[in-house]
């Protein structure tokens, strides 16, 4: 298994046991997701697009990650963070 994979199935593990509809309910009426922000965030998912303070150099490590986001409508600004 490569690195994209093991991060494709750790991520979507994340937003399949997080992303449910009461979630993107409190979403949709302005509530921040900051229990899924900080469980992304202690995986370290948050910091896929970058490498030492610059943009990440294998997009082939971020695509799961950006993949995910959009299948789970994860209510995250991973991709812009």
């Amino acid at each position: 298994m490569n690195d994209a994979q093991l991060i494709g199935d750790s991520i979507n593990r994340i937003f399949a046991d997080a992303v449910d509809r009461k979630l993107l309910e409190a979403f949709d009426k302005g509530e921040w997701a900051g229990a899924l922000w900080e469980t992304v965030r202690d995986s370290g998912f948050h910091r896929v697009l970058e490498s030492e303070g610059r943009p990440a150099a294998n997009w082939t490590d971020a695509q799961p990650v950006l993949r995910a986001i959009g299948y789970y409508r994860a209510p995250l600004p991973l991709a812009e963070t």
